[in-house]
């Protein structure tokens, strides 16, 4: 039976290249004379959820795992892409990694099938534009409004 936690999985995003965020698959029972390979696969968490722009590659990343013969564990990353952008109103994008179609007979774990990844933002807004500048991203939401309000009439 295979299931998947998260290792080091609750970090700063970074801000250039890469952040990896380690998960370990962890096989119990069976018959482990066989290779076994499982597939994972990364989707928005429930609340403030990532998109592809998170990730390294720019798109959700997927892969597979292989633990041959007598290899009981397993570790892997999921690299996460940094930059310089205030993301999220500064509140942490949430993951979510997710095992699927074991291969040689291998089951998966329900309560276990699943591990969650926390990016957290390490940007800031970007306060150094002129007065002008700040001054009309101030009045956004009061311009916004008026417009709402004269298509109302």
């Amino acid at each position: 039976m295979l299931s998947i936690a998260s290792l080091d999985a609750d970090k700063n995003e970074g801000n250039k290249n890469f952040t990896p965020f380690t998960f370990t698959i962890n096989r119990q029972g069976g018959d482990l004379s066989q290779t076994v390979a499982v597939n994972w696969t990364v989707s928005p968490g429930q609340v403030n959820g990532v998109d592809g722009k998170d990730f390294f590659a720019g798109t959700l990343p997927t892969g597979i795992v292989i633990l041959n013969p007598g290899i009981t564990s397993k570790t892997f990353e999921v690299d996460v892409h940094g930059d310089y952008n205030y993301e999220s109103g500064g509140l942490p994008e949430n993951f979510v990694v997710t095992l699927s179609d074991p291969s040689n007979g291998a089951t998966i774990d329900v309560q276990n099938a699943s591990a969650t990844g926390q990016i957290i933002n390490d940007d800031h807004i970007d306060t150094s534009g002129d007065v002008g500048t700040m001054a009309a991203l101030a009045m956004r939401p009061m311009i916004r409004r008026r417009i709402l309000t004269l298509r109302r009439l």
